[in-house]
């Protein structure tokens, strides 16, 4: 068992002898992918297991988002979406058709956001939930923000959640303080800001201009578990039709 430093990207066991490798490798860089592997270096893997220590490089894979995402375009080539969902560029929509899921952008490019700015215009045509997917890893590891209308099941709420592991829980849910943005069938802003482990969250009034803060959700690993990262999408919960007219994620200063 050893420890050993990240420099440039790259860990170096010093003297590593014949055997078999667990590496569980955690780079501090936000930029660093981290690695969990089992390996046998190729200079050990021959008979003469008296061979002389030798040193091992890993060199880490680099992924980080600092470019914008706009997702007005609605094409396949831009998102991927539950089946289900149909994207329209002659209308410049994405709707949900009230099938459950999440929709991503689907050029990596955008999926390794640490900081970022989200800004979507949505209607909840049928006066359901719409959600937004923070930090998107795979589909067991992500933090979720609803928003639920006049006909949901808990009405005019704000509720924010993590998905780790598959588990989901509940962090909080308050009540939404601008009940009047989210009318059936009537367009409203959600912004989210996202900065090292906070992630602020506001909604407008489309028709008034009227912002207001919905809260804070707080990403309770610190940046020091698996949600340091990811990608920021659209979500669903099955039975809610909503639609969305704009959706972009920027990367404001610092992205990392």
């Amino acid at each position: 068992y050893c420890i050993v430093p990240i420099v440039n990207g790259k860990a170096v066991i010093k003297g590593i002898e014949a055997g078999y490798y667990n590496l569980d490798v955690r780079p501090e860089e936000i930029e660093y992918e981290r690695l969990l592997t089992v390996v046998t270096p190729d200079f050990l893997e021959s008979a003469n297991t008296s061979a002389d220590a030798q040193d091992f490089e890993i060199e880490l894979e680099k992924k980080i988002s600092t470019g914008d995402f706009s997702g007005s375009a609605w094409t396949n080539a831009d998102w991927e979406t539950p089946a289900g969902w149909r994207l329209s560029s002659q209308e410049r929509t994405l709707k949900t058709n009230g099938v459950a899921g999440i929709a991503l952008p689907r050029n990596e490019l955008y999926r390794y956001y640490k900081n970022f700015e989200m800004v979507s215009d949505v209607r909840l045509t049928d006066g359901d939930t719409v959600g937004f997917a923070l930090r998107y890893v795979n589909d067991k590891n992500y933090y979720l923000v609803q928003i639920s209308g006049e006909r949901a099941a808990e009405p005019f709420n704000v509720s924010t959640y993590v998905v780790r592991d598959g588990k989901t829980e509940r962090l909080w849910t308050v009540p939404n303080p601008l009940r009047s943005a989210v009318a059936a069938r009537k367009t409203f802003r959600v912004v989210i800001r996202g900065k090292e482990n906070v992630f602020k969250i506001f909604i407008e009034d489309s028709a008034t201009g009227q912002e207001s803060s919905l809260g804070d959700l707080v990403d309770r690993d610190g940046g020091a578990g698996i949600l340091r990262k990811g990608a920021v999408g659209v979500a669903a919960p099955k039975g809610s039709n909503v639609e969305v007219t704009s959706f972009s994620v920027s990367c404001p200063a610092p992205c990392r």
